[in-house]
């Protein structure tokens, strides 16, 4: 078999198995993903598996990557169409924040084991998935930076405002201080709003309560927006 054609199998073959550990996950949680589970749905043997995958660790690693690169790429791309569309920074970033939650409601499974579930004796290898991870606040940090540097974001006194032992941390870990650590702080906090809000609505605790979730996120979106001096047109 030429291969060419044999790369294109494999590759086939590797998303078919992501796919079935997806499908596992949503029908069982994180704990119940096995190797032989996804070999008995597929109708192949475990051992045939790691010709795709070295271990069980390697494809929970592969997992979180799609869903980190998967998550800011779809983030990005909504955020890209307001900006050719002519919308103002301000505009783009509530885009891309609503954007953050469309991508979670339509992949569950993908952000809860991004974001929630603990996957039983696995550790994820930092080195790999820090940087996808990372890939999400920089999406963010792309229109915070030239916002305020164009005028278009204006920081409240009261928002720059950042606790010292959290200074401190930005500076040790990042080497991020002075303004560059207040836009970095302002990102931290819509994510964390953000993610907060998401995250009740993935595991169905907001839905009882609000009804129409979206409706809800939205208005909280234009709120903490609002206090972080970043005014809509």
């Amino acid at each position: 078999m030429p291969r060419k054609r044999q790369i294109e199998l494999n590759e086939a073959t590797r998303e078919e198995i992501k796919a079935t550990a997806r499908q596992l996950m949503s029908d069982k949680g994180t704990a119940g993903l096995s190797l032989r589970a996804i070999a008995r749905n597929m109708d192949m043997t475990a051992p045939a598996l790691y010709h795709y995958f070295g271990s069980l660790d390697d494809l929970i690693t592969a997992l979180i990557l799609d869903g980190f690169n998967g998550y800011a790429d779809y983030v990005r791309y909504r955020r890209d169409e307001a900006a050719t569309s002519g919308h103002s920074i301000p505009q783009q970033i509530f885009v891309a924040m609503k954007a953050f939650r469309e991508w979670a409601v339509e992949h569950p499974t993908d952000f809860q084991l991004i974001y929630g579930n603990p996957i039983p004796g696995y550790v994820a290898p930092a080195e790999i998935t820090t940087p996808a991870a990372a890939r999400m606040g920089a999406v963010f940090m792309e229109m915070l930076i030239p916002g305020l540097d164009a005028g278009e974001i204006k920081i409240p006194e009261p928002q720059r405002i950042i606790p010292a032992t959290v200074q401190a941390h930005y500076a040790d870990k990042y080497s991020i201080e002075g303004e560059m650590g207040e836009i970095f702080h302002m990102m931290n906090q819509m994510w964390g709003m953000m993610y907060g809000l998401v995250a009740l609505e993935v595991y169905n605790h907001t839905t009882p309560v609000v009804g129409d979730t979206a409706a809800f996120y939205e208005q909280a979106v234009r709120s903490h927006l609002q206090l972080m001096g970043i005014k809509l047109d």
